[in-house]
């Protein structure tokens, strides 16, 4: 396999209590794998047993930059919470983090339906604090894949392909395959990230690159693939 990821962006802590490792931890992993970087990305306050709004908007004075050699982005996986593409970031902190995530999921959500699910993704992505679109695959959350990906590609965000998603969401795969096949056609940037709640599921992508490859997905779109194009994605981000 060709196609590689030298950052893993999408990880949680055991600050969230259905997650098992510490950031520490998840940086040793990710260090055992020659990876570059991480971004710590807990989910949004409104999740039960997710971190307070205290902790996203003080993780600049405690949270080192680098831990174990590998660096460190501070994010979030925010909950898009309704139609409008509103989230649980709140814009006293949100302009603190590095890296932002917008995610449905369930529970958190207010709406049910095709064309809200689709409007959701669309008005999130004029969010400043949000880079990259989570698990879009998802099948209870059915939307128009070929708009949202098309304006992804219009304003410079970013889709992920997410590898949990070929663990523990196998109903997504199909979803996930034709937005591959989108994102190649559209010419929209992707990130591969493992979603991992345990410090052995760090950089655990193979499954989703083995079906990029297999549908001939540019490499040259995979802003995590090297450090190069990350970098200059993360110099360049509108904020």
């Amino acid at each position: 396999m060709s196609l590689k990821i030298v950052a893993d962006l999408h990880t949680h802590s055991n600050i969230s209590s259905h997650a098992d490792s510490s950031i520490e931890e998840n940086c040793a992993a990710a260090a055992e794998l020659g990876l570059k970087m991480i971004a710590t990305t807990d989910h949004g306050p409104i999740v039960e047993d997710g971190p307070e709004e205290s902790y996203f908007a003080t993780m600049h004075e405690w949270l080192p930059r680098s831990i174990s050699g590998v660096e460190i982005l501070h994010g979030i996986e925010a909950n898009i919470i309704n139609a409008n593409g509103e989230t649980d970031i709140d814009p006293s902190w949100g302009n603190l983090l590095d890296f932002g995530i917008a995610s449905i999921h369930g529970g958190y959500f207010h709406g049910e339906d095709y064309d809200e699910f689709t409007n959701a993704y669309w008005k999130v992505l004029e969010n400043p604090y949000i880079d990259l679109i989570g698990h879009m695959g998802t099948p209870m959350f059915l939307c128009d894949y070929e708009a949202v990906i098309k304006k992804c590609a219009r304003v410079g965000k970013l889709i992920e392909i997410n590898a949990a998603s070929f663990r523990h969401r196998i109903s997504s795969i199909p979803n996930c395959i034709e937005i591959a096949k989108l994102c190649k056609k559209h010419g929209t940037r992707v990130m591969v990230n493992s979603d991992a709640h345990a410090k052995d599921q760090i950089g655990l992508v193979a499954p989703a690159l083995e079906m990029l490859e297999s549908v001939g997905f540019p490499e040259e779109l995979i802003v995590n693939g090297n450090m190069e194009r990350l970098t200059e994605y993360l110099e360049n981000r509108r904020r």
